[in-house]
């Protein structure tokens, strides 16, 4: 168990006791040193006033003619007066000389040191002990004494008085006065440390004890918005409290400034991803307890690459920032637009029905393509893909409307960009169909059922193996499906990079085995894939850890690929090369842009597309555009192969041309490695 010092108010109660204590104790001996002072002093004066009076007494009568017969009654009646007081009376050397001894007193002024002193020196004598206060008082002579006693000098020491009082007689009045005076001292100490006590605890505990109970309040709740009472006795505690104060106010702002942070795109001022997902679990849990419908609005910019790529990222922040001006500006009070990262937005229509949403979106998709945003170098539009889904027509979870809006914008690339698509109760059944693909691939991968097959490449001229492509097989639903029937369905949910890296590595693994000779293997990868450097920077480590020299690979890119990532594909691919590593260019002349990709790309390889190759024996154009890309691209410097070389005539046309390589049924199909190799 923890345990705290002492309070501060418990502490400034011990140290007040402990300060009175002391002083009490300090007062004690005070009073006790004073009163043995003042019981001397009291003494001194009342034996000297004794003494005074005795010698008044006797030089009257002295004057009166009186002896010392007469003299000796008088001592008698003083000490009678007073009881418990002793006066004696004895003669000096100037007296003894002129009127001669008295009897006795020689032998009490021998034994006495003290009446020796007084008489030889003339000095004054005070003394406490046992109880009794002991006074010798010198008698000088005075030019009066000087008319009796002849044989005496002026100040010499005629005799002494000798007082011998009780201390009880000295102590009891001073005693009293002391004892008020240290009574009253102690009452006035007990109100002035009351007093004090009362000032701390006010001026100083309180405050203090205000600030502690902030703070536990603060650390507690994360109450942020307390504030201490700032007014106070003490400057320090005052300012303490003020600048504490302040540190809340800094905290609060920075508080709130994170949590803007946290749910905030800091470019747009739209909410982020995170609380899209937030937002989205709360709608679905709303709409299920209501019974109510709401749809999803997704969307990104077509082509915004060209825009960073053309006028520079701070364009591009620009352009999303205004993007997401006019978002917002163009929604309901109860709509929520989110930017969820890059170029992409999405938007949440609580307690909306599908047509009404898809109006909704319509209207969007028109203000943000009609819109002219300004830029630093003039006016620019941007055209926008956008998808629609609906609760719970396409899905009934977050999961489900995920997926859904992922087919929707894919629909919405594949028509063609800068379209709105709507998945209506027709496309339910595509998306349902591709999440149970999705789920069998994810099985697929689990249960390691992904296999590679080969198919031969071979040189034209004679029908020699000088290659092999690498083509993905999955086992789903109890059948083989090739790499174009199911890597749509990876790329939607993303799991087309594990798709590619179990390829790879079966592929590093049959080279390193010696399955396929010394032959290189032409490897297809997704989209995904090129478009991303660093899971390409994967894909080409996990070659190299694999111990694989880079000329045996031969990456294979599709215009699909290329098109919308040519401006970083291109030096991507240069650098590749430099390592090693070598590309074709497959499907050459399906595309209208495909010439254009043999000036930029660095390719080795020029695939030309088979429907063109396998009609070449009866269509002369098909032949003449076959002619034309193999001329050109050896013009290029490039390496080509003919796909879709599924008989004898359409090889023959193919030797005839001149074409480098061919590939198709006629020469093999896709098989493992130990068929294909018997086969070759």
């Amino acid at each position: 168990m923890r345990r705290y010092p002492i309070p501060l108010g418990r502490w400034l109660l011990v140290l007040t006791v402990l300060a009175l204590a002391v002083a009490l104790a300090g007062i004690y001996h005070l009073e006790r040193g004073l009163r043995a002072r003042a019981v001397e002093e009291f003494a001194r004066v009342d034996a000297r006033q004794r003494s005074l009076m005795v010698f008044e007494t006797l030089y009257a009568a002295m004057r009166a003619g009186w002896g010392k017969d007469d003299i000796a009654p008088i001592i008698e009646r003083l000490n009678r007066v007073a009881p418990g007081v002793e006066v004696r009376v004895l003669r000096g050397e100037p007296v003894i000389r002129q009127f001669g001894e008295i009897p006795g007193e020689r032998a009490v002024r021998e034994a006495d040191p003290v009446l020796q002193a007084a008489l030889r020196d003339g000095r004054e004598f005070l003394r406490t002990e046992r109880g009794t206060v002991r006074y010798v008082y010198p008698v000088r002579v005075r030019d009066e004494c000087l008319r009796c006693h002849t044989e005496a000098r002026l100040g010499d020491v005629n005799g002494v008085i000798d007082v011998r009082m009780p201390v009880g007689e000295v102590r009891a009045p001073v005693t009293v006065v002391a004892r008020s005076v240290a009574v009253s001292g102690v009452v006035l100490l007990l109100v002035v440390f009351a007093l004090l006590n009362l000032e701390l605890r006010l001026g100083v505990v309180r405050p203090l004890r205000r600030l502690v109970e902030a703070m536990a309040a603060v650390e507690a709740r994360r109450d942020y918005g307390r504030r201490v009472d700032e007014r106070g006795r003490v400057r320090e505690l005052v300012v303490l409290a003020r600048q504490f104060n302040h540190l809340l106010e800094m905290v609060e702002r920075h508080t709130r400034e994170l949590e803007e942070y946290a749910v905030r795109d800091t470019l747009t001022g739209l909410y982020n991803r995170r609380k899209f997902e937030e937002f989205l679990a709360f709608e679905v849990q709303r709409a299920r307890r209501a019974d109510t419908e709401f749809c999803l609005v997704m969307f990104d910019l077509d082509n915004f690459k060209h825009i960073n790529d053309t006028f520079g990222h701070p364009v591009g922040d620009l352009v999303l920032r205004e993007v997401g001006r006019l978002v917002q500006e163009g929604l309901r009070t109860t709509d929520l637009a989110v930017r969820l990262g890059g170029d992409e937005f999405a938007v949440i229509l609580p307690e909306t029905e599908p047509e009404a949403g898809v109006a909704v979106a319509a209207k969007l998709h028109r203000r943000l393509t009609e819109a002219e945003i300004a830029l630093p170098t003039g006016t620019t539009r941007v055209t926008v893909s956008m998808g629609v889904v609906s609760y719970p027509r396409n899905g009934d979870s977050p999961q489900a409307l995920h997926g859904a809006m992922d087919v929707a914008m894919y629909e919405a690339k594949r028509a063609g960009k800068n379209r709105l698509v709507h998945l209506g109760p027709e496309e339910q059944a595509r998306v349902m169909e591709v999440f149970a693909q999705a789920d069998c691939l994810r099985r697929a991968l689990d249960e390691d059922r992904v296999e590679v097959v080969f198919q031969p490449i071979v040189a034209a001229a004679d029908g020699t193996v000088v290659a092999y492509e690498a083509l993905a097989r999955v086992a789903l639903r109890g059948a083989e499906a090739k790499a174009g029937q199911f890597i749509y369905v990876a790329e939607q949910v993303g799991l087309a990079e594990a798709v590619d890296l179990r390829v790879v590595e079966r592929v590093c693994g049959l080279v390193q085995a010696g399955g396929l000779g010394d032959a290189p293997v032409f490897v297809n990868l997704s989209r995904g894939t090129f478009g991303d450097p660093a899971r390409m920077a994967e894909v080409t480590s996990r070659i190299r850890a694999a111990g694989v020299d880079p000329a045996r690979v031969v990456f294979e890119i599709t215009e699909r690929e290329a098109l919308p990532h040519l401006g970083r594909l291109a030096p991507q691919v240069q650098a590749l090369r430099e390592e090693g590593f070598r590309f074709a260019l497959d499907d050459f002349g399906s595309g209208f842009s495909s010439f254009m990709y043999l000036k930029y790309l660095p390719v080795d390889f020029v695939k030309i597309e088979g429907t063109f190759v396998r009609a070449m024996p009866r269509d002369p154009r098909d032949r003449a555009l076959v002619e034309h890309m193999h001329g050109l691209a050896r013009r290029f410097g490039l390496r080509t192969i003919a796909e879709f070389v599924e008989d004898a005539e359409i090889a023959a046309a193919v030797r005839e041309l001149g074409i480098d390589y061919a590939q198709g049924y006629h020469y093999g199909r896709p098989a493992p490695v130990g068929r294909v190799r018997e086969r070759g």
